[in-house]
């Protein structure tokens, strides 16, 4: 880490933080956000979610949250990761450093599991996010699936469904 940046694990206090954090990226990748503090919570106070051991976060010299990193089981096959780092300071490695413990903590997760088969460890990237997506390529990770954000500005209510015969 460059001179003053703190890779640590998060406190139930950095979750503000993490929001922002989220939400920078989310603006900078789609141009809105729904990121709250709420939901930050929401997904550290899960059963199986250790947030001391399960979770990084890089602080800069400026207190700024600049990088987040959760890596949690979806179920006894499958680990899930969501990494994030603040528009400000991609191109610098954090995105990697970050890639790189979230393997490391899903291998020890793995040994963790009561599992006998394989285990998959799937994360996402914005699809105009062309510098993340390289940098998944070259620690090793296959692009599997693509998803769409879809949105529309309404500006009058729907139409009322017309539900078939015997469905109210």
């Amino acid at each position: 880490l460059p001179v003053g940046y703190i890779l640590r694990s998060p406190t139930m206090s950095d979750a503000p933080g993490v929001a922002d954090l989220i939400g920078a990226r989310d603006i900078a990748d789609y141009g809105s956000t729904d990121a709250s503090v709420e939901e930050v919570q929401s997904y550290w106070d899960a059963p199986r979610f250790n947030l001391a051991q399960d979770a990084r976060i890089i602080v800069a010299p400026d207190g700024l949250i600049i990088g987040y990193e959760e890596v949690y089981p979806r179920s006894d096959e499958r680990l899930k990761f969501d990494s994030y780092v603040h528009p400000r300071e991609t191109g610098r490695g954090f995105g990697t450093l970050l890639l790189q413990w979230a393997a490391e903590r899903a291998r020890q997760r793995v040994g963790e599991m009561q599992t006998h088969g394989q285990v998959i460890l799937r994360g996402n990237t914005a699809a105009v996010d062309q510098n993340a997506l390289a940098m998944f390529k070259a620690e090793g990770f296959a692009l599997v699936r693509q998803f769409w954000r879809m949105e529309i500005d309404m500006t009058s209510p729907p139409d009322r469904p017309a539900w078939p015969t015997g469905i109210t």
